[in-house]
């Protein structure tokens, strides 16, 4: 009787740990990077399996009547006016934070507060969850061209490949299984869901890896990218890449030496097949890596996707990296 007493104390401890823990996540971290399904809908655009809806209004997630999760402003650019579009996916479409602390929101406030609107500074929002490098032209095309940007930036992650690897079009992003006690747990748990993302983290970087062992993933990936610059250039607008790091990079390269060599063996094949192909680049890993070194204080909701203060630091790297390109084309005063 004894033994079954103390097991029970034993489990409703258990119980009650996880339940706090869980609360805590709930109280303390910033919301899921997935996006919730009827967010999306199919596309009536060729070439794109699924877009976000427009005008959505849902607490901190809002779209415009354009698609993007931005404000609702004009398409025609209004004189003195200078606009950046950041094209990318699940990293700058952020699931994970609130509107006001995208990447991209932090950067419009601060160009706007450093040159006092000589000229008014735009940047939009033009991420799309699940997107890769095959989907990026045409949506460009239909929801960022008519905005008529000055400059547009192609946030790139590791996992754009995948398209190009194995040129699927998937439906509206749903990877949870079907039913069972799984699909509800990673839907209603925040601490399932991260101890699942932890668990998958190396396996994650090592199937990431091999993408970019596969030469003709590669060099469809650098077809579809160079085509897509050239759309921007034909359009009169310039084009660069940001490099928006994982979680492994940043805060754990000493846990996984070989995996974190890797990653920048390729990143740097990477970034001078750009450059030679006159695509400039902005690495934002280093600048993340010492600033977690500094502090340890967290930059990811998970894996692969930033917390608020991983958006404001993004921000702030891109922006120090922007400038002299910008003065440097005249659309920003020296």
């Amino acid at each position: 009787m004894k033994i079954l007493i103390n097991a029970s104390l034993a489990v409703t401890a258990v119980i009650a740990c996880l339940l706090l823990a869980e609360i805590g996540l709930r109280i303390f971290t910033s919301s899921e990077s997935r996006a919730p399904v009827d967010y999306y809908e199919k596309s009536p655009i060729p070439g794109l399996p699924y877009v976000t809806k427009p005008n959505i209004n849902d607490r901190d997630f809002r779209t415009n009547s354009h698609r993007l999760r931005d404000s609702e402003i004009p398409l025609e650019k209004p004189p003195g006016t200078l606009r950046i579009a950041m094209v990318g996916n699940s990293m700058t479409i952020g699931h994970a934070v609130k509107q006001d602390e995208l990447y991209t929101e932090v950067m419009e406030r601060d160009l706007n507060s450093r040159f006092q609107g000589q000229p008014k500074v735009d940047v939009l929002n033009a991420g799309e969850q699940g997107y890769s490098i095959i989907h990026f032209m045409p949506f460009a095309k239909e929801f960022v061209y008519p905005y008529q940007p000055d400059y547009v930036i192609y946030q790139f992650c590791w996992n754009d490949i995948e398209s190009s690897s194995l040129m699927r079009v998937r439906n509206v992003p749903d990877q949870l299984p079907e039913s069972g006690p799984i699909r509800f747990l990673a839907r209603r748990s925040r601490l399932f869901g991260k101890l699942m993302k932890l668990r998958d983290m190396s396996k994650f970087a090592q199937n990431l890896l091999v993408m970019y062992d596969d030469s003709l993933a590669v060099e469809g990936f650098f077809k579809d990218l160079f085509a897509w610059a050239d759309s921007v250039r034909d359009q009169e607008m310039l084009f660069g890449m940001a490099i928006f790091p994982n979680v492994l990079e940043v805060q754990v390269p000493d846990k996984y030496p070989e995996l974190t060599a890797a990653f920048l063996k390729k990143k740097d094949q990477i970034i001078e097949r750009c450059r030679r192909g006159g695509i400039p680049v902005c690495d934002l890993t280093e600048p993340l890596m010492k600033r977690y070194a500094g502090d340890h204080q967290d930059l990811y909701a998970d894996y692969g996707h930033f917390n608020p203060r991983g958006h404001a630091l993004a921000a702030k790297v891109i922006e120090d990296w922007l400038i002299p390109t910008l003065k440097e084309a005249k659309l920003l005063p020296d």
